[in-house]
């Protein structure tokens, strides 16, 4: 009768762990069929084409967008000092300078062997807490979505494209929501002018 009881709780656990990952996960990840995939040469073939709306300065690790532009956005870069990080076109973590009224689309593309990443914008200047963002559940509120993108999957970076129209003058950041993430410097800069 032992036996049969202990076969009836690990059941038990099995059914709650197989259904909270029904309901966890899709929250945690975002919807699956919402972001896509791509191989590396679509990656550099990203990174190597910037517009003529961009300009990139490596000595200060600034980079102005004067109008309408495609960004691709690396998260997790395994060449950055740290895992927490964001490259833009060579640049880890730069200061975007954006003028009044251009749209831009941030392609987000997770190049981490082992880490779900996302970017997000907000108004909320660092410093972060642990749980940042996370659908605004533990403080912040982002001006832009993004699932979580799994790692590097056999060669294929998932990516999301979200894009925003910077209509307001101001500071604003750039952040990873992750749990822990921005806390340890997955962030940047936005002055938009």
């Amino acid at each position: 009768m032992d036996r049969v009881k202990k076969l009836l709780v690990v059941l038990a656990i099995a059914v709650v762990v197989v259904t909270a990952s029904f309901i966890v996960l899709p929250a945690f990840y975002g919807n699956r069929a919402a972001y896509s995939s791509m191989d590396q040469s679509e990656v550099n073939a990203l990174n190597s084409s910037i517009p003529s709306s961009v300009q990139v300065y490596t000595q200060n690790s600034t980079i102005v967008v004067d109008g309408n532009a495609v960004i691709p956005v690396e998260m997790g870069p395994m060449n950055a000092p740290s895992m927490y990080s964001f490259e833009i076109y060579g640049i880890i973590n730069p200061h975007l300078i954006i003028m009044k009224n251009s749209q831009v689309t941030f392609v987000g593309i997770n190049v981490d062997t082992d880490l779900s990443h996302n970017f997000v914008i907000t108004e909320q200047a660092p410093p972060y807490g642990p749980m940042i963002g996370m659908g605004g559940m533990m403080g912040g509120s982002s001006m832009t979505t993004m699932p979580f993108l799994p790692p590097v999957n056999h060669g294929s970076f998932a990516y999301y494209n979200t894009t925003y129209t910077f209509s307001t003058a101001g500071t604003f950041w750039y952040i990873c929501e992750y749990p822990q993430h921005a806390q340890n410097g997955m962030y940047g800069q936005i002055t938009v002018q």
